[in-house]
């Protein structure tokens, strides 16, 4: 008797205080907060899991000596609280998201919570509740859940589109990255520093941030038919961005205001960007000297006119007799 006394007393001695189990339980709570929310996103046990482990746990496992555990049962008990508390709660690291996008027929399933169509090409990494799109080219349209906790961002070149729950469009082309949004709101961040929030049937457009991306946005629209002026525009940017010193892209961006500055009837404009682009170098160099050949000629001009028509390596007939005219002048 004297020794089942003494292991009560043990027993007593170390009994938890159940504040200090209270405490133990909230401070591990506040720690897997975070990941508990990650363990959310997974499926549900199947009824067949379900019942696996109802029929384990009612097995009856064979009898087991005793005498040696009931000295320490209060210390075990103790451990035995805090450790469940772990045990029950401790989080699985979430699993994580590599998925290449390409042209798929169907909505391919990105996480529980989000589901994509895609006609073109990007890369997707990540976990299920935080998602990150590098979108090379192409159409995506995406479709989140609102309120299931996902973040998900979107980026190209261009800008960065922010997804907490929405239905929306993104398309990068020649022309830059554009976003509609069809159900939710998203936040756009474009490379230029321009931000908005967009809310559903609205959309907007990130322009290309590098000098050969506007260029090819003003080659774009060009072939499209837009406006003068918003051609001039694009093009300004890229000349803006354009390093200094001859550089081809820059002759590039030169070359390809005289169209729109010709429709705008600023002829002498367009003669000196076609001048200044044959001193930054670019392959359309024949047709800049021709050009810049004709506008002097209209005006009289055979000194200058001259000089480009010498460095023409052909000469049409026509420029031939123009060229042996002037050289009598």
């Amino acid at each position: 008797m004297r020794y089942v006394d003494a292991m009560h007393q043990v027993q007593q001695r170390t009994r938890p205080d159940p504040d200090a189990l209270a405490r133990v339980r909230a401070r591990l709570d506040h720690q897997l907060l975070p990941a508990t929310a990650e363990l959310s996103a997974l499926p549900s046990p199947t009824p067949l899991g379900i019942a696996r482990v109802r029929a384990r746990l009612s097995e009856r496992p064979g009898r087991r000596p005793v005498g040696w555990l009931l000295a320490g049962s209060g210390l075990a008990l103790a451990t035995a609280a805090v450790a469940a508390v772990a045990l029950v709660e401790a989080p699985q690291a979430p699993q994580p998201v590599e998925i290449t996008l390409s042209q798929e027929a169907a909505p391919l399933q990105l996480g529980p919570h989000v589901r994509a169509t895609s006609e073109g090409q990007g890369q997707v990494t990540g976990t299920p509740r935080r998602l990150e799109i590098d979108w090379e080219a192409g159409r995506l349209e995406l479709d989140v859940d609102p309120d299931a906790g996902v973040r998900l961002a979107i980026h190209t070149p261009e800008g960065t589109i922010e997804v907490t729950g929405t239905r929306l469009v993104v398309v990068r082309d020649v022309l830059g990255t554009g976003v509609e949004v069809l159900e939710g709101s998203v936040h756009l961040t474009c490379g230029s520093g321009d931000e908005a929030t967009l809310q559903a049937n609205e959309q907007h457009q990130c322009l290309p941030t590098t000098a050969a991306g506007l260029l090819a946005r003003g080659r774009a629209l060009q072939a499209s038919g837009a406006s003068s002026e918003a051609i001039l525009e694009v093009l300004e940017l890229g000349l803006g961005l354009a390093r200094p010193g001859p550089a081809p892209v820059r002759g590039e961006l030169l070359a390809a205001r005289i169209g729109p500055l010709m429709q705008q009837g600023l002829i002498t404009e367009a003669l000196a960007s076609a001048e200044e682009a044959l001193r930054q170098g670019t392959q359309r160099a024949p047709e800049l000297r021709r050009f810049a050949a004709g506008v002097l000629l209209s005006e009289g001009d055979c000194a200058r006119a001259r000089l480009h028509l010498e460095a023409l390596a052909l000469r049409t007939p026509e420029e031939e007799a123009h060229l042996q005219r002037c050289l009598l002048e």
